[in-house]
């Protein structure tokens, strides 16, 4: 029998549970099995479970970034506007009110990226506040306080997103540590069960060569398969 190692793709791990539980279940006859494809069931929901709930912190990530790039072309386009309104106020390009506002220009803002762009975000808040004789001046510094405020949210949660992938892969990581002892272990006692019996010892655990997998469809979707530990038979 070859055992799964750390190399090998979970939905491989979690197949391979799958068919031992249903075989050992086909052996109900022999008191010493059923209670060894429970285990495996048991071991098999634990892994899925964690499984799961990292594909849906990553799914779940996978839209707060569409969040936080959304906020970055919306502040963008809100910084250019206000630009253009200053640019109105003076009644030309590179005025008093815009070089007030812009002393190095809109790029330097928008060519900036999540926290960077808040912080130069806030300066012109800080600027557009000591502007005087422009009758706009507070309903722009209100928007501009919203765009930076919607931004500065879409960003925090993108980082928590991201430490919830970190948090449920590492949960996942240690289920398949758990899962793959469990493998081993039960792959110990049906050596001790059966000894010397490699027929009997294969038929309750699935062929995990990376050519049987692809025949039956599964994708290799993981790290790349290492050899696999071999049993002896003994």
């Amino acid at each position: 029998m070859k055992l799964p190692s750390k190399r090998t793709p979970v939905r491989t791990c979690l197949n391979a549970a799958r068919y031992s539980g249903r075989m050992f279940a086909k052996h109900s006859d022999d008191p010493r099995l059923p209670e060894l494809g429970r285990r495996f069931d048991a071991g098999q929901a634990e892994l899925a479970e964690a499984e799961r709930r990292l594909a849906e912190a990553e799914a779940n990530l996978m839209l707060v970034r569409v969040e936080v790039k959304f906020e970055d072309h919306s502040s963008d386009q809100f910084l250019r506007r206000l630009l253009a309104y200053a640019e109105a106020k003076d009644g030309r390009k590179g005025g008093k009110l815009s070089k007030l506002l812009f002393p190095n220009g809109v790029q330097e803002i928008t060519r900036l990226q999540t926290g960077a762009q808040v912080e130069k975000m806030r300066g012109l808040e800080a600027r557009m506040a000591e502007v005087q004789g422009w009758d706009e001046a507070l309903i722009r510094l209100g928007e501009l306080a919203v765009q930076r405020a919607r931004y500065e949210s879409a960003i925090e949660m993108r980082n928590e997103a991201e430490r919830q992938v970190v948090s449920a892969r590492a949960a996942r990581n240690a289920a398949k540590e758990r899962f793959l002892d469990l493998y081993a272990e039960i792959a110990g006692q049906i050596r001790s069960i059966f000894p010397r019996d490699r027929r009997m010892q294969d038929l309750f655990f699935d062929d995990l060569s990376p050519r049987k997998r692809r025949y039956a469809g599964e994708p290799d979707d993981d790290l790349p398969e290492e050899p696999a530990d071999d049993g002896d038979g003994a």
